[in-house]
C-alpha cells in the first residue's frame, strides 16, 4: 500500500490544464509550497503537500527520493550518500552524514521531488533549503526532463543563474520516506484542499 494507497486521487468530472498549462500551474504550486515551507528541511512533508494539491487539481505527479548535488566548478554540496558517493567528496562526508542521520534516510537518499510524467518535468518545492545550507541563491524549481526515468540514473539541470548544474540522482531502493510522507499526506488534506481551491479559481473559464 503506502504511497500508492495515496496516489491519483483526482477528483470526478473534473477536466485539468494539459501540456504547458498543466506546467504553468504546476510551477505556482510550487511557488506555493515553497512559500510554506521555506529553508526547513521538510523535503519530504512539502513534497507531499505538493502532490496531494497536484492530485485534487488532476494532476498526474509521483513522488521520487534523489540524492542531489550542486555543481559550481567543484562540487560545493550534496543532500544524500548517492551523490557524495558518486562526486567523491570525502571533505564533504561529516556534515553530510549529520544530514542523513537527521532525516533518517537509510539508503543514499537526502531529498525529495515530484516528477510530471507528461510533459516530462521536475518540480523541487524545497531546494532553498540547499540554498540556505550553503548561503547562496536557490530557489524552487521547475524545469523540463528528457524522461522520467532517465538511462543514468539522474538529471542534469541548471539553476536559475546558469551558472550552477543541480545534478539528481535517482535513489529508487530508498524507502525511508515512505511513512513520513504517507502522514504528511494524509495530514495535510485540509491545506491542500484550499490551495487546489485558490489556484482551480484562477483557471480561465
Amino acid at each position: 500500500m503506502g504511497q500508492q494507497s495515496r496516489a491519483r486521487r483526482s477528483q470526478p468530472g473534473i477536466r485539468p490544464p494539459t501540456g504547458q498549462t498543466a506546467v504553468t500551474e504546476l510551477r505556482t504550486l510550487t511557488e506555493v509550497v515553497a512559500n510554506l515551507y521555506g529553508t526547513r528541511r521538510q523535503c519530504i512533508q512539502a513534497v507531499a503537500l505538493f502532490v496531494r494539491t497536484a492530485e485534487l487539481l488532476g494532476h498526474r505527479v509521483t513522488p521520487r527520493a534523489v540524492s542531489l548535488a550542486v555543481i559550481l566548478g567543484p562540487v560545493v554540496a550534496t543532500l544524500g550518500k548517492r551523490a557524495l558517493d558518486v562526486e567523491r567528496l570525502p571533505e564533504l562526508s561529516t556534515a553530510d552524514a549529520e544530514t542523513i542521520a537527521d532525516s533518517g534516510w537509510l539508503r543514499g537518499g537526502g531529498h525529495m521531488v515530484a516528477i510530471l510524467d507528461q510533459p516530462p518535468y521536475l518540480f523541487d518545492p524545497t531546494l532553498q533549503q540547499l540554498g540556505a545550507r550553503l548561503d547562496i541563491e536557490l530557489g524552487p524549481l521547475a524545469q523540463p526532463i528528457g524522461s522520467v526515468e532517465p538511462a543514468d540514473g539522474g538529471w542534469d539541470l541548471a539553476a536559475a543563474s546558469g551558472e550552477m548544474v543541480l545534478r539528481y540522482y535517482l535513489v529508487p531502493e530508498e524507502t525511508a520516506w515512505k511513512r513520513p510522507y504517507d502522514t504528511a499526506f494524509d495530514g495535510q488534506a485540509n491545506l491542500a484542499a484550499d490551495i487546489a481551491n485558490r489556484i482551480r479559481a484562477t483557471r480561465v473559464r
